[in-house]
């Protein structure tokens, strides 16, 4: 499926020719961090969509061990199926908690006036990104969309405790916006990000981050706005919300109206070029 859909979006004849294009100034030598999400061990990216992305990579002509699919840590990546591998010439699984890895704390950055560092496989380790969400409800935030997903990048409950709690809470503090927003923006200003993948093979509507799928969506949505993408998300999220009698949570997301504004990318369909490839 994804290699179908690399095609179609890149509109060439291979996933590799389509991963290729997706560089402004290819080459071999390109560390690429794919960042997964596995916040919940049963509503995860998904491992096969990860690793057939990171396969494309090396069919491009990436050299495997510059290809790394990382979360913020280890234990929530075992969980939800990975397997860490860490050195060598294949991809490489890690974490920021890996050793040798961890995070940049040479500068405080500053989102949404909380102070946090970011890991340095962003700062130091890759030149480009690939973002792979998964589908899901989250409580505060509306949705756990692709830009929520770089949330994996900055330390949070891998703190000691009462920071880490303190920090927590402040960062999802008036649903998370427009912490989401300026975090996406600080990234971009350090990394390109290539792709944004939303991993919808299946979806969770409520009770979400940490709750289980609640329907198979049985898609892969690609592209390279993430504020696009978050909104299609979350219009997949209400529309089974209200199926199911639930409350709407477009007020909870109000991070992609700030992040749109912020000229990350565009909430309006209108502005959307969308096509759908049926398998």
């Amino acid at each position: 499926m994804l290699r179908r859909g690399l095609r179609e979006y890149a509109g060439k004849r291979t996933a590799a020719e389509a991963v290729r294009s997706l560089f402004p100034s290819f080459r071999p030598d390109l560390r690429v961090a794919i960042k997964i999400n596995t916040a919940s061990s049963i509503m995860p990216s998904h491992r096969v969509v990860a690793e057939t992305m990171a396969s494309c990579l090396v069919e491009a002509g990436i050299a495997p061990g510059n290809i790394m699919i990382w979360e913020r840590g280890e234990g929530t990546m075992r969980d939800a199926g990975y397997v860490i591998s860490a050195g060598g010439q294949g991809v490489q699984v890690i974490a920021t908690d890996t050793p040798g890895y961890g995070y940049d704390e040479s500068r405080t950055e500053r989102v949404g006036g909380v102070p946090v560092y970011l890991t340095r496989i962003i700062t130091e380790r890759c030149d480009a990104l690939i973002n792979i969400a998964a589908l899901k409800h989250h409580y505060f935030a509306g949705i756990t969309g692709t830009q929520k997903n770089l949330y994996g990048a900055i330390p949070l409950v891998d703190r000691p405790f009462m920071i880490g709690l303190y920090d927590l809470m402040r960062l999802h503090l008036n649903h998370s916006d427009p912490c989401i927003s300026e975090l996406n923006a600080l990234v971009a200003e350090k990394v390109p990000t290539v792709l944004y993948i939303c991993d919808a093979l299946l979806g969770s509507y409520n009770n979400g981050p940490l709750g289980p799928p609640q329907w198979a969506q049985k898609e892969l949505l690609l592209g390279d706005d993430p504020v696009a993408i978050d909104t299609l998300m979350l219009y997949r999220v209400e529309l089974k919300r209200r199926e199911a009698g639930h409350e709407p949570v477009l007020y909870k997301a109000r991070h992609i109206l700030t992040s749109a504004n912020m000229g990350l990318g565009t909430n309006d369909p209108e502005n959307m070029d969308i096509r759908a490839v049926t398998l």
